[in-house]
């Protein structure tokens, strides 16, 4: 049985959609980069908290 004899709506909507960013601000929001940034941040620490109990 599919998904459109089920009555289920696959896809996405136009209103689904979120719309580009406005303000300089919303920019950072949207961008990978805070995220890569914080990521490559707490695997420093760990690193560095994992050395000083190893030794």
């Amino acid at each position: 049985m599919t998904a459109e004899q089920m009555g289920v709506q696959l896809g996405r909507k136009a209103e689904d959609a979120t719309p580009p960013p406005q303000q300089s601000g919303e920019r950072l929001e949207h961008s990978p980069i805070l995220t890569l940034f914080l990521a490559a941040l707490a695997a420093g620490g760990w690193c560095r908290s994992s050395r000083g109990r190893a030794g």
